[in-house]
């Protein structure tokens, strides 16, 4: 039996960015922390790539096409670090400790209770701030 790829759909990053971000706060605030952890990484992916597309970073369509990146490891957060530098102060609350230096997609197979909390807390606040600029690049 041969299994195929679903079509895949156009990349709409705002849009993934805060629908991950509405479920991760449902399942924070529901105590399921893990999977929360995870969705919060997956919005901030997102938002970042909302970002580096909009007018306000590279004006770029088709990063995903250029780039090839993912936020596996720090890859995503230096190369918007390096591109948001000096580009005004929405972009100046984000913490220059990026949280997610050691978030990895595959904390999804962890058992319970092996991701620390306080990181936990650290990704949910940052990216909080991310989803701020977002919002505010929507406005422009």
């Amino acid at each position: 039996m041969k299994i195929s790829r679903p079509p895949s759909c156009p990349a709409k990053y705002a849009e993934a960015a805060k629908r991950h971000w509405q479920d991760a706060e449902i399942l924070f605030l529901r105590d399921r922390k893990a999977n929360a952890d995870q969705l919060y990484g997956l919005a901030a992916e997102c938002a970042i790539k909302a970002l580096l597309v909009s007018p306000m970073l590279l004006g770029s369509p088709d990063l995903d096409r250029k780039f090839k990146i993912h936020m596996n490891g720090n890859n995503l957060w230096i190369g918007f670090q390096a591109l948001a530098k000096g580009r005004g102060k929405h972009f100046s609350l984000l913490d220059e400790n990026c949280p997610y230096n050691n978030w990895f997609i595959d904390q999804r197979y962890c058992a319970d209770g092996t991701i620390e909390i306080d990181r936990i807390h650290a990704r949910r606040q940052w990216t909080g701030q991310i989803m701020e600029v977002l919002k505010y690049s929507e406005t422009l």
